[in-house]
């Protein structure tokens, strides 16, 4: 049995593929750099890295060039999501080097860093999902991955550091007109990954995160003032009402649709 399946992608740069099998794949390799995950059932496979054995939800990583091969557990069926970058969209998204790009370890266990990059590979072939929110998810995942590290460091919110109290004034400042995070990187001085690495130690988000929650408190109150929806998605920096909707629902669980019916019959 053999079933494979590309998504479109939302960024250049970056395929992916889903694939459910029981073939044995021989040796070969990758241009691109590729990481997924298990979905279900497992995987036994050889590399330059040493004899490797992948379980549901382990994140498996392969390097550009990296011989390797691949069969499921004692011959079984196995189901497995997988992104293919160019390693020069690798070296710009984590602010690296190509040469100096190595995924040390073929498996990886680390919830949070997991969690992160099974997000994105999510979101990476969802319609209408926001170009910055996933790059910055991105950033993040590819960079923790790299370097071996976790994000749970985070320190308390009730001491923000200055660069992070420069960047909620940004913010505060200028939600309601595009604001990227070079916008953000240029106003503290940082490159783009050390200010998202900043914000999510300090914040637990990043900061498009933070910037489409700060936009959807303001749509909140405009549609309880009887604001329309289309007004609102506008002066609210959003790129379209769908957009709103969608970020809306996501943060307090009901349509602004809804909110702005209820309000108008008060």
């Amino acid at each position: 049995m053999h079933k494979a399946h590309y998504h479109k992608s939302n960024i250049d740069g970056i395929e992916v593929v889903e694939i459910y099998s029981d073939r044995t794949f021989p040796r070969h390799t990758h241009d691109e750099f590729g990481l997924g995950y298990i979905i279900s059932g497992g995987q036994e496979s050889w590399s330059s890295r040493g004899l490797v054995q992948a379980n549901v939800n382990n994140i498996i990583t392969v390097n550009s060039g990296e011989v390797h091969d691949g069969i499921g557990i004692s011959g079984k069926p196995r189901h497995w999501k997988m992104l293919f970058i160019k390693p020069e969209k690798l070296a710009s998204l984590t602010e690296r080097s190509a040469s100096s790009l190595e995924f040390c370890d073929p498996v990886i266990h680390r919830s949070t860093s997991n969690t992160l990059l099974k997000s994105a590979l999510e979101m990476i072939t969802q319609p209408g999902v926001s170009h910055d929110e996933l790059e910055q998810r991105l950033m993040l995942a590819f960079s923790m991955l790299l370097d071996d590290e976790s994000p749970d460091d985070t320190v308390s919110p009730d001491k923000k550091s200055k660069t992070i109290n420069l960047l909620l004034e940004l913010i505060q400042d200028n939600w309601n007109v595009p604001l990227s995070l070079e916008d953000m990187a240029h106003t503290v001085n940082l490159s783009r990954y050390q200010t998202l690495r900043h914000f999510q130690k300090q914040m637990n988000m990043t900061p498009h995160t933070w910037l489409t929650q700060y936009r959807v408190k303001q749509a909140k109150k405009r549609l309880q003032q009887g604001l329309s929806l289309v007004n609102t998605a506008v002066e609210c920096g959003f790129a379209d009402q769908s957009h709103m909707t969608r970020a809306f629902k996501q943060q307090f669980g009901l349509s602004p649709g809804k909110l702005s019916r209820f309000h108008a019959k008060i």
